[in-house]
């Protein structure tokens, strides 16, 4: 029986709905500090799973590449593709954070620069906050998504095309480390992750056409993910080769956790309840990246904040996780509702 790549599109919400969960608990040990172990000796390695789920990135980009690609060779209308784009992250991300950019740039912190660069979704681009990163970043690849599709898919030689162009994106990665340090910095957190983004928008077309590979391909995840989880875990990356090497996590693991969702599909109760439980989750992602964001900040501006305390961290992001279903509803009525205004009226 061959191993089917386009089983990561199958188990796509899955996927999703774990990667942003460890993104949310990653969050919890690095920007509140928070001990997921609990002190407790035999559950050190937990910390150090959590320590690396912002490899959850990694997973996005390879599947939005993925994503992007079937949408585009559906329909490749630039303005379309990219309207569409935008009113799926834009939407979101406004509606969430609106009131409270509103609240605490124009009334507490007054500010009007950073309150007008908060609302563009550029900031990360303008200051390097990484408070809503990823959300600039995923804008400009969105924008620039077509020009990738284009010179990978644009001629013949595809795979020679997308060697090229990932070279050419190392290169430029490294060049501008060593002329523009400054911005290298502020900006590296998005920038090692554009290649990653790249090699999913070229898998997109093997996973388009339901290539089918050697079930020893499975080997190779296993390896991808030991190999992932020993350098972070020796610790023997730093810097950009590190961030770089996040790709290869992002990327076995994807296909490691589409395996094993395949798994739990053939295990009657807990198997697909568990698949439910992840897919609900994957419905919501980017809503929920910004709720937790929201909400995080705000929690560490109350007087009752305590660093590193689960329980404060755990009822945030429980309350992040209804606000984002609720914003998830709602926006996902009003791209309805846009949708419908601008169809063309039918014929008489």
């Amino acid at each position: 029986m061959k191993l089917k790549l386009n089983i990561v599109s199958t188990y796509r919400a899955q996927i999703y709905g774990f990667a942003i969960l460890w993104i949310l608990v990653f969050h919890g040990g690095a920007i509140n500090s928070c001990d997921f172990s609990f002190g407790v000796s035999g559950l050190g390695w937990l910390n150090s799973v959590i320590g690396v789920g912002n490899v959850g990135v990694d997973i996005f980009l390879f599947l939005s590449g993925i994503s992007l690609y079937f949408s585009f060779t559906k329909n490749p209308d630039y303005r379309a593709f990219i309207k569409k784009r935008l009113q799926r992250v834009a939407i979101p991300a406004l509606a969430i954070y609106s009131i409270y950019w509103i609240v605490r740039y124009a009334f507490l912190q007054p500010n009007v620069i950073g309150l007008l660069s908060r609302f563009t979704l550029m900031r990360f681009w303008m200051t390097g906050d990484q408070t809503m990163w990823f959300i600039s970043a995923i804008l400009v690849l969105y924008f620039i998504y077509p020009y990738i599709y284009a010179f990978i898919f644009g001629g013949k030689r595809h795979n020679l095309r997308f060697a090229i162009l990932l070279a050419l994106t190392y290169l430029a990665i490294y060049l501008f480390s060593q002329q523009a340090p400054e911005l290298y910095e502020l900006w590296e957190i998005a920038l090692t992750r554009i290649p990653v983004f790249i090699i999913g928008s070229w898998f997109g077309k093997f996973v388009y056409d339901k290539r089918e590979v050697n079930p020893a391909w499975a080997i190779l995840i296993l390896i991808g993910v030991v190999a992932f989880a020993y350098v972070m875990h020796a610790g023997m990356l730093d810097g950009m080769a590190k961030r770089l090497f996040y790709a290869v996590g992002g990327i076995s693991g994807c296909y490691a956790l589409a395996l094993v969702f395949l798994f739990f599909d053939k295990i009657p109760v807990v198997g697909k309840g568990l698949n439910l439980f992840f897919g609900f989750f994957g419905a919501f992602t980017l809503e929920l990246y910004c709720t937790q964001g929201m909400l995080n900040q705000i929690l560490r501006m109350l007087p009752i904040y305590e660093v590193g305390n689960v329980g404060q961290f755990a009822i945030m992001a429980l309350c992040a996780i209804i606000l984002a279903w609720i914003a998830m509803r709602l926006c996902n009525a009003l791209i309805r509702q846009l949708k419908k205004s601008a169809a063309p009226e039918p014929k008489q």
